[in-house]
């Protein structure tokens, strides 16, 4: 992956009306970054350098046909045992990094089903983030599946935002007027467009 911070960075989800004001949001917090909103998950991913999916899908939102040489996936969304958002293919093909094994062994469907259908072992995650791995070479791609440990948010700033109404949370997003939690929320909502969620993807 280039070193060189992304300049370029496209977004897809199912609602297609709160696309476009998501990227809106986006691009108030990365002036410099030319956001896009795209028509499908494939015209994402394909060209991209890293490629991350917030989903809540039963069944994967990227294949592995779209993914070329030394991307980096970064998959935070579908977290149990019966969700998948990544081909298998993918999976299989990748280096598999994780934010804890033995989690990941109980709740990452990517990782359980995939053990499951007898494609790889339990052996297929070389390692866990707190190993700081790094890539063997600029042509690995490497999958990092994360289910959201406690670690990882007491390490970061949180800019969540909350809609309030009354002095309660509101459930009606200020931008689509839906009354589902906000999907033009991108920092604070775990599935951003809708059941299929958001994939994202950087370029350089």
């Amino acid at each position: 992956m280039p070193a060189a911070i992304s300049k370029r960075l496209g977004l897809f989800g199912n609602l297609a009306k709160c696309v476009e004001p998501t990227a809106d949001r986006l691009r108030q917090f990365a002036a410099e970054t030319a956001v896009r909103a795209m028509k499908s998950a494939e015209d994402v991913v394909r060209g991209a350098d890293v490629v991350v999916t917030v989903t809540a899908s039963p069944t994967p939102v990227i294949q592995n046909e779209w993914v070329s040489e030394g991307i980096q996936v970064i998959a935070v969304g579908s977290c149990r045992p019966t969700q998948r958002e990544l081909d298998p293919a993918l999976v299989a093909r990748s280096r598999l990094v994780v934010d804890s094994r033995a989690a990941a062994l109980q709740e990452a469907g990517d990782v359980i089903m995939g053990i499951a259908d007898g494609l790889w072992t339990a052996d297929h995650i070389t390692a866990e983030f707190g190993d700081l791995p790094v890539r063997n070479n600029d042509r690995e791609i490497t999958v990092f599946k994360s289910l959201g440990l406690a670690v990882e948010d007491l390490c970061r700033p949180s800019p969540r935002r909350k809609h309030r109404k009354g002095g309660r949370r509101s459930r009606r997003c200020n931008e689509c007027g839906g009354t589902n939690p906000c999907p033009v929320d991108l920092f604070s909502e775990p599935n951003l467009l809708g059941r299929e969620g958001a994939v994202a993807a950087y370029r350089a």
